[in-house]
Protein backbone atom coordinates (compact mmCIF):
# COMPACT_ATOMS: atom_id res chain seq x y z
CA UNK A 1 0.00 0.00 0.00
CA UNK A 2 1.83 3.61 -1.19
CA UNK A 3 1.59 6.36 1.43
CA UNK A 4 -0.10 9.65 0.35
CA UNK A 5 0.87 12.89 1.13
CA UNK A 6 -2.27 12.84 2.62
CA UNK A 7 -1.63 10.30 4.82
CA UNK A 8 1.44 11.30 6.22
CA UNK A 9 -0.20 14.46 7.19
CA UNK A 10 -2.43 13.06 9.24
CA UNK A 11 0.33 10.96 11.72
CA UNK A 12 1.99 14.21 11.66
CA UNK A 13 -0.83 16.34 12.94
CA UNK A 14 -1.21 16.87 16.74
CA UNK A 15 -3.69 19.05 17.03
CA UNK A 16 -3.36 20.93 20.28
CA UNK A 17 -1.95 17.62 22.15
CA UNK A 18 1.26 19.27 23.05
CA UNK A 19 -0.31 22.94 23.51
CA UNK A 20 -2.63 20.88 25.56
CA UNK A 21 0.56 18.83 27.38
CA UNK A 22 3.03 21.51 27.91
CA UNK A 23 0.17 24.03 29.67
CA UNK A 24 0.02 26.47 27.27
CA UNK A 25 -2.95 28.16 27.55
CA UNK A 26 -4.33 31.06 25.47
CA UNK A 27 -6.29 34.39 26.89
CA UNK A 28 -6.03 36.71 24.14
CA UNK A 29 -9.12 35.86 21.06
CA UNK A 30 -7.69 35.08 18.05
CA UNK A 31 -7.71 37.36 15.50
CA UNK A 32 -10.29 36.06 13.08
CA UNK A 33 -11.31 38.32 10.42
CA UNK A 34 -9.15 40.92 8.55
CA UNK A 35 -10.48 44.07 8.80
CA UNK A 36 -12.38 44.87 5.21
CA UNK A 37 -11.56 48.58 4.38
CA UNK A 38 -9.42 46.90 2.19
CA UNK A 39 -5.97 49.59 3.12
CA UNK A 40 -4.90 47.71 6.37
CA UNK A 41 -2.16 45.56 5.31
CA UNK A 42 -0.53 44.92 9.16
CA UNK A 43 -2.20 44.59 12.54
CA UNK A 44 -0.17 44.00 15.87
CA UNK A 45 -0.71 40.22 16.66
CA UNK A 46 -1.85 39.89 20.56
CA UNK A 47 -2.14 36.19 19.90
CA UNK A 48 1.33 36.11 18.36
CA UNK A 49 2.77 38.00 21.76
CA UNK A 50 1.06 35.59 23.73
CA UNK A 51 2.88 32.48 22.35
CA UNK A 52 5.88 34.04 21.76
CA UNK A 53 5.64 35.14 25.34
CA UNK A 54 5.01 31.65 26.31
CA UNK A 55 7.71 30.51 24.58
CA UNK A 56 10.26 32.44 25.77
CA UNK A 57 9.80 31.71 29.38
CA UNK A 58 9.58 28.53 28.78
CA UNK A 59 12.18 27.68 26.28
CA UNK A 60 14.63 31.08 25.24
CA UNK A 61 15.47 32.35 28.60
CA UNK A 62 18.02 34.35 26.34
CA UNK A 63 15.56 36.78 24.75
CA UNK A 64 13.23 37.50 28.34
CA UNK A 65 15.28 41.08 28.05
CA UNK A 66 14.47 41.89 24.49
CA UNK A 67 11.23 43.55 22.76
CA UNK A 68 9.67 41.90 20.61
CA UNK A 69 7.12 42.89 18.04
CA UNK A 70 4.45 40.43 16.83
CA UNK A 71 2.74 41.58 13.66
CA UNK A 72 0.03 39.93 11.30
CA UNK A 73 0.24 40.57 7.80
CA UNK A 74 -2.82 40.28 5.32
CA UNK A 75 -1.30 37.79 3.20
CA UNK A 76 1.27 35.27 3.48
CA UNK A 77 4.09 36.10 1.01
CA UNK A 78 4.25 32.87 -2.02
CA UNK A 79 7.07 32.36 -4.40
CA UNK A 80 6.32 29.52 -6.92
CA UNK A 81 4.46 27.08 -5.07
CA UNK A 82 6.14 28.00 -1.79
CA UNK A 83 3.87 30.09 1.05
CA UNK A 84 6.30 31.70 3.61
CA UNK A 85 4.28 31.29 6.81
CA UNK A 86 6.48 33.78 8.81
CA UNK A 87 9.19 36.06 8.99
CA UNK A 88 11.74 37.20 11.43
CA UNK A 89 13.47 40.48 11.24
CA UNK A 90 15.72 42.69 13.34
CA UNK A 91 15.17 46.27 14.06
CA UNK A 92 17.94 48.52 13.65
CA UNK A 93 19.26 51.50 15.90
CA UNK A 94 16.56 54.30 14.55
CA UNK A 95 13.93 51.98 14.17
CA UNK A 96 14.64 50.36 17.92
CA UNK A 97 14.67 53.96 19.34
CA UNK A 98 11.60 55.18 17.56
CA UNK A 99 9.35 51.99 18.46
CA UNK A 100 11.11 50.24 21.12
CA UNK A 101 11.69 46.76 19.69
CA UNK A 102 14.47 44.61 19.19
CA UNK A 103 12.97 42.44 16.28
CA UNK A 104 9.80 41.79 14.85
CA UNK A 105 8.17 38.50 14.19
CA UNK A 106 5.44 38.81 11.04
CA UNK A 107 3.04 36.27 10.35
CA UNK A 108 0.58 36.17 7.32
CA UNK A 109 -3.02 35.71 8.59
CA UNK A 110 -4.56 34.30 6.14
CA UNK A 111 -2.35 31.01 6.40
CA UNK A 112 -2.22 31.31 10.84
CA UNK A 113 -6.21 31.20 10.32
CA UNK A 114 -5.85 27.81 8.68
CA UNK A 115 -3.41 26.05 11.18
CA UNK A 116 -4.28 23.62 14.41
CA UNK A 117 -3.03 24.83 17.85
CA UNK A 118 0.20 22.85 17.89
CA UNK A 119 0.96 24.54 14.46
CA UNK A 120 0.59 27.89 15.57
CA UNK A 121 3.03 26.96 18.44
CA UNK A 122 5.53 25.54 16.25
CA UNK A 123 5.62 28.17 14.07
CA UNK A 124 6.22 31.50 16.54
CA UNK A 125 8.87 29.06 18.11
CA UNK A 126 10.74 28.47 14.55
CA UNK A 127 10.78 31.96 14.18
CA UNK A 128 11.80 32.57 18.09
CA UNK A 129 14.90 30.16 16.94
CA UNK A 130 15.81 32.61 13.95
CA UNK A 131 16.95 35.16 16.47
CA UNK A 132 20.23 35.13 18.97
CA UNK A 133 21.97 37.30 20.93
CA UNK A 134 25.31 38.49 19.71
CA UNK A 135 26.91 38.35 23.49
CA UNK A 136 29.53 40.89 22.29
CA UNK A 137 27.21 43.91 21.39
CA UNK A 138 23.92 42.53 23.34
CA UNK A 139 22.24 42.78 20.58
CA UNK A 140 20.16 40.58 18.90
CA UNK A 141 20.75 39.06 15.32
CA UNK A 142 19.11 36.42 12.90
CA UNK A 143 20.59 32.79 12.35
CA UNK A 144 19.42 30.86 8.91
CA UNK A 145 18.62 27.29 9.37
CA UNK A 146 20.33 24.73 7.34
CA UNK A 147 17.35 22.21 6.55
CA UNK A 148 13.65 23.14 6.70
CA UNK A 149 13.45 22.94 10.36
CA UNK A 150 15.16 23.22 14.03
CA UNK A 151 16.44 20.12 15.77
CA UNK A 152 14.99 21.78 18.57
CA UNK A 153 11.53 22.52 17.02
CA UNK A 154 11.33 18.64 15.83
CA UNK A 155 12.36 17.58 19.39
CA UNK A 156 9.14 19.25 21.01
CA UNK A 157 6.92 19.49 18.60
CA UNK A 158 8.12 16.34 15.95
CA UNK A 159 7.67 16.72 11.93
CA UNK A 160 5.26 19.52 10.61
CA UNK A 161 5.79 17.83 6.80
CA UNK A 162 5.73 14.72 4.79
CA UNK A 163 9.35 16.40 3.66
CA UNK A 164 10.94 16.11 6.99
CA UNK A 165 9.19 12.50 7.57
CA UNK A 166 11.46 11.60 4.07
CA UNK A 167 14.69 13.36 5.70
CA UNK A 168 14.22 11.30 9.20
CA UNK A 169 13.23 8.23 7.13
CA UNK A 170 16.31 8.88 4.96
CA UNK A 171 18.64 9.34 7.43
CA UNK A 172 17.64 6.38 9.58
CA UNK A 173 18.45 4.53 6.75
CA UNK A 174 21.64 6.17 6.12
CA UNK A 175 22.15 4.71 9.91
CA UNK A 176 21.20 1.24 9.15
CA UNK A 177 22.97 1.00 5.88
CA UNK A 178 26.82 2.60 7.26
CA UNK A 179 26.68 0.83 11.08
CA UNK A 180 29.93 0.07 11.71
CA UNK A 181 29.70 -3.82 12.14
Amino acid sequence: MDTTKDDVDNQISTGNTIMNQLGFKMTVPALSNWPEDGATKFIVGEELKEIGDQLIDRYRDDLRNHNIAYVFKKKAPKSDTNVTLGQVKTEGDLQKVLHGYDATIIIGHDTWITLEEDAKLRLIYHELEHLMIDFESGKIKTIPHHVEEFPSVMRVFGPASAAQVDYILAYQEFQKNHTRQ
